[in-house]
């Protein structure tokens, strides 16, 4: 049986420099089998911080380090090579892509700037939701900006629509 399934994700200012460090866009639909190609950016305005870390949160709220632009040089983790790509300059801004979309793809991205220095800490960034639907129906994301001393980390709620089940990921900020 094939389960349409679709997951919907919100994303949230996070810890310090958050109003240098900015995460677009607001929103993202994809469908499985696309690619999201640099429409994820990441940018910021902190003097001599020249790296740019981007994660993923999945539904269980594990974050996974994808890789570091450290300047122009591209370090990806190696599970992700060929799935995971980004690009730019790490003293300013990167574009984050995904190929071939499937759900383990849906999750929460963050992008970090960070010095090049095991002593500093990173300046998180937003995150960017990308959510997939196994129907070639339009998925749903939505951006919240907040900082995270007013935020709850998201939870895992099930919703039917018609007969079949959709996860939703959720906050307890949002209006619904």
């Amino acid at each position: 049986i094939n389960v349409p399934s679709e997951c919907w994700v919100n994303l949230k200012h996070s810890v310090s420099h958050s109003n240098d460090v900015n995460q677009t866009p607001p929103s993202i639909f994809k469908r499985i089998n696309e690619s999201v190609t640099g429409e994820i950016k990441c940018s910021h305005n902190i003097t001599n911080y020249d790296r740019i870390l981007w994660y993923k949160q999945d539904a269980h709220r594990a974050l996974k380090l994808l890789g570091v632009l450290n300047v122009q040089h591209v370090n990806l983790e190696p599970d992700v090579k060929g799935k995971i790509n980004f690009d730019g300059d790490g003293r300013e801004k990167s574009s984050l892509s995904v190929s071939n979309l499937s759900l383990t793809d849906s999750g929460v991205y963050f992008c970090a700037a960070s010095r090049h220095s095991a002593a500093d800490l990173c300046a998180v960034s937003t995150r960017t939701p990308l959510s997939l639907s196994a129907d070639s129906q339009h998925v749903q994301a939505h951006r919240h900006l907040q900082s995270t001393q007013r935020s709850e980390p998201p939870s895992l709620r099930f919703y039917q629509p018609l007969t079949q089940f959709v996860p939703r990921l959720r906050t307890s900020t949002d209006s619904r």
